[in-house]
């Protein structure tokens, strides 16, 4: 579903992305962990069209799409999450989905009142369930709580049918109890949309992706199965020098 190959970036004469190649297959969770500066978000920017790759390849379901804009590799099937919470508060979940849906269709009608639309609507229903949200459909977006906003979030992502779907630091501020909710929702939409999910906290890592990559000074340094991952002895040192937050949780997976 994804294929990236030699991919680099610098910024000036900083290396934050050094000749990266990752494969994400359909159905597949796929993690990109590492210590604080290893190059994570730079990546899935590269990926996402945020930022241009100084080198390299990015191919999506068989497409080139190294050199498109960001909105063209959403239309090609690439869905966004983005660390920060990106909800209109002052609006329903409905019309955030709705909005989302608008802003992401071929027509770009913004002289529509995105909730007078049917279609999107319809669209918008049709995500909002599928990630658990209909009861809350009605519900203004700025009263709802941060797990339900990460699922809304979801949905909005979700709206534009996605073939691939990045995530920066989805479970990040939440509680555990929101964060094994997500793990489901994120398990059951990985029968049919790959997810490339960016991640620190290790028990979520270790308990939902099928594969992990390892970044360490914006290079990768190993990729595989999480037992293979644990038991990898250079991921152990570069997280057991990473600093304190780092290292608690590669100990307590290695």
């Amino acid at each position: 579903m994804l294929r990236v190959r030699g991919l680099s970036k610098r910024f000036g004469g900083f290396v934050s992305n050094a000749d990266i190649d990752l494969d994400i297959e359909p159905g597949e969770i796929h993690a990109v962990i590492g210590p604080n500066g290893a190059g994570k978000t730079t990546l899935v920017n590269v990926i996402a069209g945020d930022l241009r790759a100084d080198a390299g390849e990015i191919l999506l379901d068989g497409h080139d799409v190294t050199t498109l804009p960001t909105h063209r590799r959403a239309r090609a099937g690439m869905g966004r999450m983005f660390q920060i919470t990106s909800v209109l508060p002052s609006f329903t979940a409905l019309e955030n989905v709705a909005i989302a849906a608008q802003a992401r269709g071929r027509s770009f009608r913004f002289w529509h009142r995105a909730n007078a639309d049917r279609d999107l609507n319809q669209r918008a229903e049709m995500s909002l369930a599928r990630v658990g949200l209909s009861h809350q459909a009605s519900a203004l977006a700025g009263e709802m709580g941060h797990g339900e906003h990460r699922q809304l979030e979801i949905a909005m992502a979700l709206v534009a049918e996605p073939c691939l779907l990045l995530l920066d630091e989805p479970t990040s501020g939440m509680s555990g109890a929101d964060s094994v909710a997500l793990i489901d929702l994120l398990r059951t939409i990985s029968e049919t949309t790959a997810i490339l999910l960016v991640e620190h906290d290790m028990d979520v890592v270790f308990s939902l992706a099928d594969r992990i990559t390892v970044l360490a000074s914006g290079r990768r340094i190993a990729c595989g199965t999480p037992p293979e991952v644990r038991a990898d002895a250079l991921v152990q040192q570069v997280y057991l020098g990473a600093g304190a937050t780092a290292a608690p949780a590669m100990a307590e997976h290695a």
